[in-house]
């Protein structure tokens, strides 16, 4: 039986993928709400339907958007049943006509991660998963990759959006980048979270991360039988920006370069 809380993520994540695609051929109406930080009338047009499918089903759930929500440092979650959503990750991409976002709904019970979907509507690609229930891509299971060798591995990753963040990226891009086969830097965190999930790449890191970003990617990864960590290998919080995932085989390789490389800039820095 398909989780209803799971099906309804779904649902939802695809009703703002059609909102997205019903103003992708407009002319981009791009709004700046910080450095390297923006937002489109798309963001805005997929957040409404977001929203109204969820509350179409309950009017009273709390509801954590990017395009709404202020500063979640302090901010307790409730105890019952919640919703995260990025109405359109890859903002970047979207406003540059790079054909490479989604939308991402998880749903919480607590700050534990029980549904989430990810949704491409330039390809149709759904990503769900629910707790305990594996994952699945259009519907069919998926799990990570079995690569073994990192020396082997494609990841994909992100930069932090801070100058000074951004040096501890370039620090951990250049230590994995070295030694794995590849890092791509593909624009979604959310997307590059369901690839490491369906085993199209074996691992994404990034260190500035919000919740919206990537909760239902987290899940995804987990139920694909992945590992996700903070990048240093500590354990992964929804409150904690960094983080690195993998098919789980090469995760203990991935920790120790990235260590290695975070120390480095902190000697270099002191």
């Amino acid at each position: 039986m398909i989780d209803p809380i799971a099906r309804l993520a779904a649902e939802a994540a695809r009703r703002g993928g059609e909102a997205i695609r019903a103003v992708a051929d407009r002319p981009r109406a791009i709004t700046h709400k910080g450095f390297r930080d923006d937002v489109t009338d798309a963001d805005y047009a997929a957040q409404e339907a977001i929203f109204a499918t969820l509350r179409g089903h309950h009017p009273d759930w709390p509801i954590v958007s990017e395009e709404q929500a202020g500063d979640l440092s302090a901010w307790t979650p409730p105890a019952g049943l919640w919703w995260v959503v990025d109405p359109l990750d890859g903002t970047s991409n979207f406003s540059h006509k790079i054909p490479h976002y989604c939308v991402s709904v998880a749903a919480l019970q607590g700050e534990t991660i029980i549904a989430g979907a990810i949704y491409d509507p330039v390809r149709d690609h759904l990503f769900a998963a629910a707790h305990s229930q594996g994952a699945t891509f259009n519907g069919a299971p998926v799990r990570v990759s079995p690569q073994t060798d990192p020396a082997d591995a494609i990841l994909d990753s992100g930069l932090a959006r801070g100058r000074e963040q951004r040096r501890y990226s370039l620090a951990l891009y250049q230590a994995l980048a070295t030694d794995c086969r590849t890092v791509r830097s593909l624009g979604s965190a959310a997307l590059a979270l369901a690839y490491v999930a369906a085993g199209w790449v074996d691992g994404y890191f990034h260190l500035t991360l919000s919740p919206w970003d990537c909760a239902a990617g987290v899940l995804l990864i987990r139920e694909a039988g992945g590992t996700v960590t903070l990048p240093d290998g500590g354990a992964w919080s929804l409150r904690q920006g960094g983080l690195l995932a993998s098919n789980g085989l090469i995760h203990d390789a991935l920790v120790n370069i990235s260590r290695a490389a975070l120390a480095g800039v902190n000697g270099a820095g002191a």
